[in-house]
């Protein structure tokens, strides 16, 4: 068993299957499903189940999961160390939920790549809940979402705090409502909603109950798993919606309404597992995101 292997383990769970983990590597396919034999036979256990073109892992291939990232974390540490380095490389796998993925990080990471030339980023954007169930498991090593977490097994960091607005297109009758609008003039408006496991409607949810209003009580005409998708409903006239402010401060087809006596503000956070053996790259971009906790 070496390190080599253990990473080729690793690549399959995080891009999905043999084929991808091998393209991302520069090998085979057929080196890569080798050197997870020799894994697989040194063990004397089975790691992963092959499902059609999905490679998931067995219970023993969840313990050796949490150890090959480990000792990667651990074994780029070491190396850092007796080099008497500095430099960060390799590559840092992030999931993010929707806005900060797409209106914070990319500033973030050019910043940090112009002292770390060598890092590269892969970016994946995801819900927060599928964020956060990436970080439990590994499979990311940060992610960026739109909620706090209770979980020790979390570290997090406040990077931004935004507040949710309402948007509707620059049409009447939309253009001819005033800057802030009350409960009961949004009751009856067309809504585009973010799908079950979206900070965006968990926030929302959240703070419309708190004035007796009931989310699902909306004119919901439609929802979506995208806040681009939502963004872009709301510029066809599909309908309205509610939204961070970030995601729309420079777009002059889009409308931003106040909705009168409900304060909806949110906070964006860094995500990493609460662990020790972290690499280097995870730790450094870490900790030279902005901490606003």
């Amino acid at each position: 068993m070496n390190t080599r292997q253990m990473e080729i383990f690793v690549s399959i769970i995080r891009y999905g299957n043999f084929s991808n983990a091998a393209k991302k590597l520069y090998l085979s396919q057929p080196a890569v499903s080798a050197n997870i034999d020799l894994l697989e036979k040194e063990l004397e256990s089975k790691l992963l189940i092959r499902q059609g073109r999905k490679a998931t892992l067995t219970e023993k291939g969840k313990i050796f999961y949490d150890y090959c990232i480990s000792v990667l974390g651990m074994t780029e540490k070491t190396v850092q160390l007796i080099k008497d380095s500095d430099e960060i490389s390799g590559t840092l796998h992030i999931a993010s939920s929707f806005v900060p993925g797409l209106y914070l990080l990319p500033k973030f990471m050019n910043e940090f790549k112009e002292v770390n030339p060598n890092l590269k980023f892969e970016l994946n954007i995801k819900n927060s809940k599928t964020a956060y169930d990436g970080i439990l498991s590994n499979k990311y090593d940060m992610g960026f979402v739109g909620s706090l977490s209770k979980n020790d097994c979390i570290l997090q960091r406040k990077i931004f705090v935004d507040h949710m607005v309402l948007i509707a297109p620059n049409v009447p009758p939309y253009n001819e409502f005033p800057p802030e609008i009350s409960l009961d003039d949004i009751k009856d408006l067309p809504f585009l909603m973010r799908t079950i496991g979206s900070s965006t409607l968990s926030i929302a949810e959240k703070e419309l109950a708190k004035k007796g209003l009931d989310i699902a009580s909306l004119n919901t005409v439609a929802s979506f798993d995208s806040g681009e998708a939502v963004i872009q409903g709301v510029l066809k006239n599909l309908g309205v919606a509610i939204i961070s402010s970030i995601c729309v401060e420079d777009n002059p087809n889009i409308l931003k309404f106040q909705i009168k006596d409900v304060a909806m503000k949110r906070d964006f956070y860094a995500i990493i597992p609460n662990n020790e053996y972290l690499s280097p790259k995870v730790t450094s971009f870490y900790e030279f995101l902005p901490d606003l906790s």
